[in-house]
Protein backbone atom coordinates (compact mmCIF):
# COMPACT_ATOMS: atom_id res chain seq x y z
CA UNK A 1 0.00 0.00 0.00
CA UNK A 2 1.07 3.33 -1.17
CA UNK A 3 -0.31 6.55 1.02
CA UNK A 4 -2.10 8.61 -1.57
CA UNK A 5 -0.35 11.68 0.79
CA UNK A 6 2.50 10.86 -0.72
CA UNK A 7 4.25 12.33 -3.70
CA UNK A 8 8.08 10.93 -3.78
CA UNK A 9 9.56 10.28 -6.96
CA UNK A 10 10.76 8.20 -8.24
CA UNK A 11 7.88 5.50 -7.14
CA UNK A 12 8.12 1.79 -7.85
CA UNK A 13 5.45 -0.43 -7.33
CA UNK A 14 5.89 -4.20 -6.97
CA UNK A 15 3.63 -6.86 -8.54
CA UNK A 16 3.42 -9.60 -6.85
CA UNK A 17 2.37 -13.29 -6.87
CA UNK A 18 -0.19 -14.07 -4.10
CA UNK A 19 -0.70 -15.43 -1.31
CA UNK A 20 3.53 -16.22 -1.61
CA UNK A 21 4.43 -13.10 -2.24
CA UNK A 22 7.11 -14.00 -5.56
CA UNK A 23 8.43 -10.35 -7.09
CA UNK A 24 7.15 -10.64 -10.69
CA UNK A 25 7.42 -7.57 -11.79
CA UNK A 26 7.29 -3.89 -11.01
CA UNK A 27 6.29 -0.50 -12.06
CA UNK A 28 8.36 2.82 -11.86
CA UNK A 29 6.24 6.26 -11.87
CA UNK A 30 8.69 9.20 -12.90
CA UNK A 31 7.97 12.53 -13.21
CA UNK A 32 8.71 14.14 -16.88
CA UNK A 33 7.33 17.64 -16.39
CA UNK A 34 4.69 19.59 -14.73
CA UNK A 35 2.93 22.95 -15.62
CA UNK A 36 0.14 24.69 -14.01
CA UNK A 37 -2.13 22.98 -16.09
CA UNK A 38 -0.78 19.03 -16.44
CA UNK A 39 1.85 17.06 -14.60
CA UNK A 40 3.09 14.48 -16.95
CA UNK A 41 4.16 10.60 -15.59
CA UNK A 42 6.76 8.57 -17.96
CA UNK A 43 6.09 5.20 -16.73
CA UNK A 44 8.13 2.04 -16.85
CA UNK A 45 8.03 -1.20 -15.93
CA UNK A 46 9.37 -5.17 -16.22
CA UNK A 47 7.33 -8.52 -15.90
CA UNK A 48 10.09 -11.24 -15.17
CA UNK A 49 9.76 -14.48 -16.70
CA UNK A 50 7.84 -16.16 -14.13
CA UNK A 51 4.95 -13.45 -14.57
CA UNK A 52 4.98 -13.70 -18.86
CA UNK A 53 2.20 -15.55 -20.32
CA UNK A 54 -0.47 -15.27 -17.76
CA UNK A 55 -2.21 -12.14 -18.82
CA UNK A 56 -0.50 -10.15 -16.08
CA UNK A 57 0.38 -7.14 -17.84
CA UNK A 58 -2.76 -6.67 -19.47
CA UNK A 59 -4.15 -6.86 -16.12
CA UNK A 60 -2.04 -4.93 -13.81
CA UNK A 61 -0.72 -2.26 -16.61
CA UNK A 62 -4.70 -0.78 -16.08
CA UNK A 63 -4.18 -0.75 -12.39
CA UNK A 64 -0.60 1.26 -12.59
CA UNK A 65 -2.54 3.59 -15.13
CA UNK A 66 -5.18 4.60 -12.84
CA UNK A 67 -2.90 4.81 -10.05
CA UNK A 68 -1.19 7.27 -12.08
CA UNK A 69 -3.76 9.54 -13.16
CA UNK A 70 -5.96 8.96 -9.34
CA UNK A 71 -3.61 9.17 -6.74
CA UNK A 72 -0.66 10.82 -8.28
CA UNK A 73 -2.76 13.19 -10.34
CA UNK A 74 -1.37 12.93 -13.73
CA UNK A 75 -3.48 14.21 -16.49
CA UNK A 76 -0.79 12.29 -18.97
CA UNK A 77 0.62 9.16 -18.75
CA UNK A 78 3.54 8.52 -21.16
CA UNK A 79 5.27 4.90 -21.83
CA UNK A 80 7.43 3.40 -24.58
CA UNK A 81 8.73 0.27 -25.72
CA UNK A 82 10.94 -0.73 -28.77
CA UNK A 83 9.10 -1.31 -32.12
CA UNK A 84 9.23 -5.46 -31.34
CA UNK A 85 7.74 -5.86 -28.18
CA UNK A 86 4.95 -7.03 -29.74
CA UNK A 87 3.74 -7.93 -26.20
CA UNK A 88 4.25 -4.28 -24.78
CA UNK A 89 2.71 -2.95 -27.44
CA UNK A 90 -0.47 -4.78 -27.27
CA UNK A 91 -0.60 -4.04 -23.47
CA UNK A 92 -0.14 -0.34 -23.59
CA UNK A 93 -2.66 -0.27 -26.60
CA UNK A 94 -5.43 -2.65 -24.88
CA UNK A 95 -5.06 -0.05 -21.90
CA UNK A 96 -6.35 3.01 -24.11
CA UNK A 97 -2.86 4.70 -24.38
CA UNK A 98 -2.47 6.09 -28.11
CA UNK A 99 0.77 6.37 -30.22
CA UNK A 100 2.05 9.84 -29.85
CA UNK A 101 5.84 8.83 -31.47
CA UNK A 102 8.18 6.64 -33.47
CA UNK A 103 11.84 7.72 -31.83
CA UNK A 104 15.36 6.08 -31.50
CA UNK A 105 15.69 5.66 -27.50
CA UNK A 106 18.82 5.02 -25.01
CA UNK A 107 18.45 2.15 -22.73
CA UNK A 108 19.67 1.98 -19.55
CA UNK A 109 22.53 -0.23 -20.94
CA UNK A 110 23.31 2.54 -23.39
CA UNK A 111 22.16 0.70 -26.59
CA UNK A 112 20.18 2.68 -29.23
CA UNK A 113 16.18 1.60 -29.95
CA UNK A 114 13.82 2.15 -32.38
CA UNK A 115 11.04 2.63 -30.22
CA UNK A 116 7.24 3.60 -30.00
CA UNK A 117 6.10 6.13 -27.57
CA UNK A 118 2.14 6.22 -26.45
CA UNK A 119 0.28 8.57 -24.09
CA UNK A 120 -2.74 7.96 -21.69
CA UNK A 121 -4.78 10.83 -21.01
CA UNK A 122 -7.06 10.35 -18.34
CA UNK A 123 -10.64 11.69 -19.09
CA UNK A 124 -12.14 14.38 -18.04
CA UNK A 125 -15.49 13.14 -17.88
CA UNK A 126 -13.63 10.86 -15.55
CA UNK A 127 -12.18 12.80 -13.44
CA UNK A 128 -15.64 14.50 -12.69
CA UNK A 129 -17.20 11.95 -11.82
CA UNK A 130 -14.77 11.05 -8.79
Amino acid sequence: LVSVAWRGFPLTLATIAHPRGDLLGCYRFQPRSTTESAFVIELGWWLGPRGRGRGLGTESLPLALVYAHDSLLAATVVMGTSVDNVRAIRQIEAAGATLARTAPHTTPDGSLRDSVWYEHVQAIAARKAD
